[in-house]
Order: structure tokens, then C-alpha cells, then sequence
């Protein structure tokens, strides 16, 4: 028997269940859940990628305790729709993916999309369910759907050749940068997160899947998104919680200012003593704006009493946790208007950071920022989406943020963004866009194949 086969069997044993659903019944939709057995270390994003379709979500918890996979998207709601109805009390599963700026709609993406899964693989610790959503006319197709499962998986392919291209370049850069530091120096910022692009075009379509595995290898102590939507897909390994909601318990945390293990004067353990005072203040400006906006969604309001490091293979944050119960009435959408987007990622005060993004950065961040995650009654669990990048057709899209504030240099700001893109970046054999011409490359890439 092959690890899969206890999925493909109670696949069919679900499909027989829906042949007996009628689609004159006068419930509004179909909610079936079936245990599985299957061993935890089965890589079902592998499994995911090589089935038929081409709506699909893999999500995976930080701490690796949970986990989810969604094969075709049923009700979706998006822009204020989506916010909308994140608001109404649903016993359905949901996943939840929006942009940095609630203003801007992103290259055929909208600001803000929630989308019910059709069929979902679920895992919380060892236990393992297999969950149909549908309306009672599309239990025909659905039950189709799941014959139609099978037990291969995708084998990450080798990427391709890219060529390089950053916006804003480097000058661009310094001179934002400054702009920054003059408008802290007059009183009207504190700090500002200024982001950057990094397109990287190949001769051919760029897999998703196949990116997804290789980055993945690196990724370790994050989230582990990748949302697939026809040619084109979103992914991210972050390690930021926005915030995760159990009842009415809150968990929430500000991690921003990042060091490296490479540095010489540090090392992965290091003390919060040996950080410098720049990073403890971009850190303490973090602290204090989520302390402030969590004392009004919760009581019982408890904080770590140290700033700590949250280290990850190349990098450490600086790491303060929080938690709280939440005030009567407070839901989702409340919680993501709150607290996003985080002092981490735009600046403060909010408004004017906000204002300056929009005025001076070279392009839509999308959903570079954003937030996403799973939604049920009872509970949820919001991430970042830092370290993320956009995959259409021959081009993927890599973003990387650095928070500015007074001391700021560019071009340590700059090497910081080099870093952050630097285990994507790896995976590709890169050449700047000055170095060739596009015809050139292609021809390059066509000959290595």
C-alpha cells in the first residue's frame, strides 16, 4: 500500500456518499467530513500540485502542527464582500488572503479574497480529516472530482535560467531613503518599511510547484503558503504571525528588526544585548503600536517581560510575544482591520507612513505584506506574507522590505534586502537585465535545455 491509499479510499468512500445527495434538497450546502489515517511525514504539497485542477491552496503551520491542502475554490467573496462576510458567523472552512494596501486591487488580484474550499485535506497534530463543502447540484461533479484523485506526486523540476531586474535600482533607493530620514528629522515619521521588487523573467513558464519544493528546503520555522489560481500563484514562507484566535484567547507578537548569523560580531544564540540600538528601536516602535491596538480588541492583556530572538536558518527577529482574551464581539475582520498592516511592515504613525508608501514607492506591493490564513468558528490563524513572491507565466516577482528609521543608511538597508531575497535567489542561475538582452537570454536558456 502506498502512503496515499488511505486517501484515495476514503475519497471514494465520500464519493458515494455525495451519488446519494439530492439536488432538490433544501439544504443549502453539503458539509461532509471523513477521518483519514495517514503518517505525518507524507508531503501532501507534492501530492496536491500533481492532481487535476487549477484552484489550489497549500498551507502549513509554523510550528509544522497543522496543515492544509485545497483542491477547487466553491463561494468566493472579494474587496468589501470579502470583508463583509468575514464578519457572519460560519460553521464552513475559509482561507483568507489579502493585500498590503486595502486600496489597491493587484494585477488582476483584488484587495481582499475569501474563498470556501470544495475539498479539503486537514491535519491538526496527528489527525487527519478529508472535507467536502458543495452545494447539493455540484455533489455530481465533486464526487468526480474525488475519483479522480490519484497517488502520484509532483517531482520539483530545475529552475531556470532569469534574468534580474530591481525596482526600484539602487539609486532610486538611497534617494527614498533619504527622503525617510529628512521627514523623521521633521517631526512627521518615525519610521517608514520601504520594499522592493525583484523581477525575475525566464525564457519559459517559471513551475510554482517546483519552486515551491526547492524554497521550501530552506524555509524552515515559517508559515508555508502556496495559493494556485489558473497560470499564475502566490507564495510565501513567512515567519509572522499577524495573530491566532482559539475562542476567545489571542496570541500576537512583534517581530521586526533582523541580524545575521553570517555577521562576525554575532552568532545564532547571541544575547538581545549584543543588537545594536538601531534595531532595538525599530523593534521598540513595533512593541509599543501592537501593545496599543491589542489593549483594545483584548483584556487580560500579557506580554513577554524580555524582547527575545526568534532565529531562523540565515537570520534572527527580534521577538516579543503577547496574548490576551478577546472583548465580546470582536471577529476576524475586526482583528485584520486592527492590527493590519503592522508597524513591521508600513511605519509609523500609520497614516502618514501609509501615505508616504503610497506616494514614493515605484510599485503595487499586492500581496507582499498582506495577510493570509485559514478561517473556522472558533478559530483562525493570520500570517504576514513576508518573504513572498508573485509566479506568472516566465516571471516571478521576489519582494523585501527594510525598516527605515533615524540612522538608517541606504546601502545597509539595501544589503539587507539582498539578504532576505538571498535563498530564492539561489535557486536560479541569474544574470542582471543590463548583462543581455531578452532574445539573448532565451537563446541561453534554450541551449542549456
Amino acid at each position: 500500500m502506498t502512503v496515499f491509499q488511505p486517501l484515495l479510499e476514503a475519497a471514494k468512500v465520500v464519493a458515494s456518499r455525495l451519488d446519494k445527495a439530492s439536488p432538490a434538497t433544501s439544504a443549502p450546502a453539503l458539509q461532509i467530513t471523513h477521518a483519514l489515517s495517514l503518517d505525518t511525514e507524507v508531503d501532501l504539497a507534492a501530492w496536491l500540485a500533481a492532481q487535476n485542477g487549477d484552484e489550489k491552496i497549500y498551507w502549513r503551520a509554523r510550528d509544522g502542527a497543522a496543515e492544509l491542502a485545497v483542491l477547487d475554490w466553491g463561494p468566493r467573496w472579494q474587496g468589501d464582500a470579502a470583508r463583509q462576510q468575514l464578519r457572519q458567523p460560519s460553521d464552513s472552512l475559509r482561507f483568507w488572503l489579502s493585500g498590503f494596501d486595502p486600496q489597491l486591487a493587484w494585477q488582476g488580484w483584488p484587495d481582499a479574497l475569501l474563498v470556501q474550499p470544495v475539498l479539503a485535506i486537514l491535519r491538526q497534530q496527528q489527525q487527519w480529516q478529508l472535507l467536502v463543502q458543495c452545494p447539493p447540484e455540484r455533489a455530481a461533479s465533486v464526487a468526480a472530482s474525488l475519483r479522480g484523485w490519484h497517488q502520484r506526486v509532483h517531482r520539483s523540476g530545475p529552475l531556470p535560467a532569469v534574468i534580474r531586474q530591481d525596482q526600484p535600482a539602487a539609486p532610486e533607493w538611497a534617494a527614498d531613503v533619504d527622503a525617510v530620514r529628512q521627514a523623521i528629522d521633521r517631526g512627521e515619521l518615525a519610521k517608514v518599511v520601504l520594499a522592493r521588487r525583484t523581477r525575475l523573467e525566464a525564457g519559459g513558464a517559471i513551475s510554482l510547484w517546483s519552486l515551491f519544493q526547492h524554497w521550501r528546503e530552506q524555509g524552515q520555522r515559517c508559515y508555508q503558503l502556496a495559493l494556485q489560481q489558473g497560470q499564475r500563484g502566490f507564495l510565501s514562507f513567512s515567519p509572522e504571525r499577524l495573530y491566532r484566535r482559539a475562542g476567545d484567547q489571542l496570541q500576537s507578537e512583534a517581530l521586526a528588526g533582523t541580524f545575521w548569523n553570517s555577521d562576525a560580531s554575532l552568532s545564532v544564540g547571541c544575547s538581545v544585548g549584543c543588537i545594536d540600538a538601531k534595531l532595538s528601536h525599530e523593534h521598540a516602535l513595533v512593541v509599543e503600536d501592537l501593545q496599543r491596538k491589542l489593549s483594545r480588541c483584548c483584556d487580560l492583556l500579557r506580554g513577554d517581560d524580555a524582547v527575545g530572538l526568534y532565529p531562523q536558518p540565515n537570520m534572527q527577529h527580534l521577538y516579543c510575544a503577547f496574548s490576551g482574551a478577546l472583548k465580546p464581539g470582536v471577529n476576524d475582520a475586526d482583528l485584520l482591520q486592527l492590527l493590519h498592516p503592522t508597524a513591521a511592515v508600513s511605519g509609523l504613525p500609520a497614516g502618514p507612513a501609509a501615505a508616504f508608501i503610497r506616494q514614493h514607492e515605484h510599485f503595487n506591493r499586492g500581496g507582499y505584506a498582506g495577510c493570509f490564513g485559514p478561517v473556522q468558528r472558533g478559530q483562525s490563524e493570520m500570517t504576514v506574507a513576508i518573504r513572498s513572491g508573485l509566479v506568472e507565466g516566465r516571471q516571478l516577482d521576489l519582494y523585501a522590505g527594510a525598516g527605515i528609521v533615524a540612522g538608517s543608511e541606504a546601502a545597509q538597508e539595501w544589503r539587507e534586502l539582498e539578504r532576505k531575497i538571498a535563498l530564492p535567489l539561489s535557486l536560479f542561475d541569474v544574470a542582471a537585465a543590463r548583462d543581455c538582452s531578452q532574445d539573448e537570454h532565451v537563446s541561453r536558456v534554450a541551449h542549456q535545455s
